[in-house]
């Protein structure tokens, strides 16, 4: 795929994924700790909608996949190399990859029989073990951490999708402007 139909294939899945319920309705995750002095202490958590993160997940694999040609690292590639001299959009680049490094950073790491998971590997095991492809190792490794009633790791997950689209759609914004602008080289 040539440069310019990279980022027009990557502003009109930008704009799919803003379309889609997921974030249309803002969803996000969280968790609330309730202490009640006759019940006792609860904790309550809030995930995302099972079908409207399936339907996320279709859009979303494309900007996070290495081998997809609108994976986001390959789209600031091409924008950084793409983007005409003197030109202030490239702070705005600068951020939004910032933007995405917090994302991969952000979430944290859970530790599950002593190996460390970060958000992002935490959303491969999830995408690659449960929703995407049937490797069975990880599924089970999926089904054990979740067998501990640890809604953690779904929070996690929760939280990686919930943090990366945020720089997936500030991303979109800036490629946008740049294209409607004419910022970019030919």
């Amino acid at each position: 795929m040539d440069r310019e139909k990279q980022l027009e294939t990557f502003v009109k899945r930008v704009d799919q994924l803003r379309r889609l319920p997921l974030v249309a309705k803002g969803q996000g995750v969280g968790w609330s700790l309730n202490v009640d002095r006759a019940k006792g202490m609860s904790v309550q958590v809030n995930l995302l909608d099972e079908n409207d993160l399936r339907s996320f997940l279709v859009t979303f694999r494309q900007f996070i996949a290495p081998g997809e040609a609108i994976q986001l690292n390959k789209v600031y590639k091409t924008c950084i190399h793409k983007l005409k001299a003197n030109n202030e959009l490239k702070e705005r680049l600068f951020e939004a990859r910032a933007l995405w490094r917090d994302a991969l950073r952000g979430t944290g790491s859970i530790e599950f029989k002593e190996q460390m998971y970060s958000g992002e590997e935490a959303a491969r095991l999830w995408m690659n073990g449960f929703y995407f492809h049937s490797d069975l190792e990880k599924y089970e490794y999926l089904e054990e951490l979740l067998s501990h009633n640890w809604p953690y790791i779904q929070l996690h997950f929760g939280n990686f999708v919930v943090d990366a689209t945020k720089a997936i759609i500030y991303t979109g914004h800036v490629v946008e402007y740049a294209r409607r602008n004419n910022l970019f080289k030919p």
